[in-house]
């Protein structure tokens, strides 16, 4: 598999040396973070692609090849502007090495500047809402879905 140009695969190493920087973000259940293994099993035992950005990670997972995955990316300093053109190339190397027809993105509904990143600078539409997707502080927080097909990036 033919990465994009500067792109390499994210390493278990990686993993480590992000940890704190990861488990900051709302994406991430609250159950979840308390294991590790639970985010090593997933990055690398399962069918995921973890890419390292330098600046954040992204990744693929729940992949059917010839169909679909869900994407997801976490940005250590948090800047998207000037970014889209990067992540819209990642997304267009993963629709044409996995031929996928649909790739979806879950964010929490809280994220309004990443929900603005995604429809408006990646061509991401909206799909649906997931009540009580997230649990934070024993309480859920609902989540949006949105999705992007091949014609679309």
């Amino acid at each position: 598999m033919l990465l994009p140009k500067g792109k390499r695969f994210f390493s278990p190493q990686d993993f480590f040396r992000s940890w704190d920087e990861v488990s900051k973000f709302g994406e991430f259940k609250e159950d979840d973070l308390l294991d590790r293994k639970f985010w090593l099993n997933k990055f690398f035992n399962s069918p995921s692609i973890p890419l390292w950005l330098g600046y954040g990670i992204c990744w693929f997972d729940n992949i059917i090849p010839s169909r679909s995955a869900q994407f997801s990316f976490v940005l250590f300093d948090r800047k998207l502007s000037g970014r889209e053109e990067e992540i819209h190339d990642i997304l267009k190397w993963v629709f044409d090495e996995m031929a996928l027809r649909r790739v979806t993105m879950i964010v929490p509904h809280a994220y309004q500047a990443k929900i603005r990143f995604i429809t408006k600078k990646l061509g991401f539409r909206r799909e649906g809402i997931l009540r009580d997707y997230y649990i934070k502080e024993d309480r859920g927080e609902k989540a949006e879905l949105f999705g992007l097909l091949r014609e679309e990036v």
